[in-house]
Formats: structure tokens, sequence, C-alpha cells
């Protein structure tokens, strides 16, 4: 008995199968997608050029608002650096009338507090010096 791969090549067809084809030049698959794509792609080539123009404008529009910044940042650094020291010396004024005006109150709470000090001091002295003057008249013949 003949193997079989044998036997299944002596019925094989001798043809394609399938419904037999008009004869002619076999078709060009490729050059058929092509122009059946054409138009796709042609869109898609304009959808291109104008994504391209869009990003062109916003980067030239970006480009524009790039100097303008920088030449606006650039003025505001100038005008800081000509104000600083109008700012430093208003500070510097500002800083000196509060300590002025702290000197000024700690000063009054000082005067104030001497003057309680004295005060106290006078109304105490009175009563010590009536106190000696009563114990050396007491004790005025006595000597140690």
């Amino acid at each position: 008995m003949p193997a079989l791969e044998t036997f299944l090549r002596r019925v094989r067809f001798p043809g394609v199968p399938g419904a037999p084809a008009a004869a002619g030049v076999p078709v060009d698959r490729v050059t058929r997608l092509q122009r059946e794509l054409e138009g796709v792609f042609g869109l898609l080539r304009e959808a291109d050029a104008a994504a391209e123009a869009v990003v062109a404008t916003a980067e030239g529009a970006a480009a524009g608002r790039r100097a303008r910044a920088t030449d606006e940042a650039r003025r505001i650094v100038n005008e800081a650096r000509t104000a600083a020291p109008a700012e430093q010396a208003l500070a510097a004024r500002t800083f000196l009338d509060s300590a002025v005006r702290e000197r000024g109150a700690l000063l009054d709470d000082a005067r104030q507090e001497s003057a309680r000090i004295d005060r106290v001091a006078t109304e105490r002295m009175s009563e010590v010096t009536a106190q000696v003057v009563s114990s050396l008249v007491a004790g005025e013949g006595e000597r140690p």
C-alpha cells in the first residue's frame, strides 16, 4: 500500500481552485488599492498641511508673547532697581520712627516709675525719720 502522501499527490487538481476567471492580464492589487486610497491620502495631506500651518502660526504667536514677556520682565526689574533705594530709605525711616516712638514710650514709663519710687521713698522717709528722731530723743542720755 502506498503512503498517504503519495496517494494525495496523485489526486491533486492541476489548476487553482475556485471559479474560472476570464483570460487576461493578472490583477495588480497594489495599484488598485493605491488608487482606491489616493483620495483619503490626499485629504490627509491637506489636513497635515493645515496642521503644520496652525503649528507655525502658534509658534510665531508664542515667540511674540515670549518676547513681550521678556521685555515686560526687564522693565519691571529695571523699575524695581530704580525704586529700591527710595523704598529702602522709606523702610529705614519707618523703622527709625517706630524705634523713636518705642524709646519715647519706654522713657515715659521709666519717668513714671521713677516718680512713683520718689513718692514712695518720700512717704517712707518721713516715717523713718520720725522713728529715728523719736528713738534719739528717747535715748538721748544713753550712750554705748
